[in-house]
């Protein structure tokens, strides 16, 4: 009787233990919900691109997070939103490519290089020994939770907004540990030439986080950050200091993962096992 007993609470305990790790929100800086491209001070939203992300001296945008709580993680996707050129194209017809960087601060970035399909909501798959066995990225076009409009910025009156898309790459295997921060970086490659600038401009969606009206874990900063120098530190842009807009802005990005078990997890999870072993052997003899 007390073998089936501690049976049963170690199948408790195992199962706990599984439960602990469910795959939650890790850093959040989401799509604004709030006063989004109201006239004047209002504004929410805006987006930032690399003039020309090709050139052998360009530059890519991104963001820096930290894991609260002292936790540490696997990161298992992120998303972020890309703000198309043209009105009625795909993701995937604008641009063959979308890029990652990622590095613990102060060290060299690794790179991810995902296809992107030409039809939305379809992934394409990529490898990379530094990312995960089975990355893949997929696109899906969103809309605002305001009179369910598709846009981002403005470019002359309504309809003649921008459409959005969010970008997702999944099944990534990214340890990041407690009290470390982290450097994302993102930008995509076009084989098509954009009707005003002559080349293809990956612009990424940025939002105040006081206007924003959704979850910002941010500081209403960002990075630029340096093909050239995949080394080097990047800089630190607050548009509203460099006058590319009149207030700060983040990145509006979505990190999700599994948190570490702590070491007390570890050791239930070592009890579970125990007590169900003993509670088949009971059951053997």
């Amino acid at each position: 009787m007390k073998k089936v007993l501690f049976g049963l609470i170690g199948m408790v305990l195992l199962s706990a233990s599984a439960w602990g790790t469910p795959i939650i929100d890790l850093y959040q800086n989401s799509l604004p919900n709030l006063f989004v491209n109201d006239p004047g001070p209002f504004r929410s939203n805006a987006a930032f691109g690399e003039l020309n992300p090709n050139a052998p001296d360009g530059n890519f945008d991104g963001t820096a997070f930290t894991l609260p709580n002292n936790e540490s993680a696997v990161i298992t996707s992120i998303t972020i939103y890309e703000i198309g050129s043209v009105l009625g194209e795909q993701l995937g017809d604008e641009f063959s490519d979308a890029l990652m960087y990622f590095r613990p601060e102060g060290s060299t970035f690794d790179s991810l290089d995902c296809p992107l399909a030409s039809t939305a909501g379809v992934s394409s798959s990529c490898s990379s020994s530094d990312f995960g066995s089975n990355v893949s990225v997929s696109y899906q076009r969103v809309a605002y939770n305001i009179n369910n409009l598709n846009y981002d910025t403005l470019n002359g009156p309504p309809p003649a907004y921008f459409p959005i898309f969010a970008v997702t790459f999944s099944n990534l295997d990214l340890t990041v540990n407690s009290g470390v921060t982290y450097d994302l970086g993102f930008n995509g490659l076009s084989p098509n030439q954009h009707l005003d600038t002559g080349f293809g401009v990956w612009f990424m969606s940025y939002s105040n986080a006081v206007l924003s009206g959704g979850t910002q874990d941010g500081n209403n900063t960002y990075l630029r950050c340096s093909y050239t120098a995949l080394d080097g530190p990047c800089f630190v842009e607050d548009p509203k200091l460099d006058g590319s807009w009149n207030k700060g802005a983040d990145l509006n990005i979505d990190i999700q993962g599994t948190i570490t078990p702590e070491p007390s997890t570890l050791a239930l999870l070592g009890i579970g096992l125990i007590g169900v072993a003993w509670l088949k052997k009971g059951r053997r003899s």
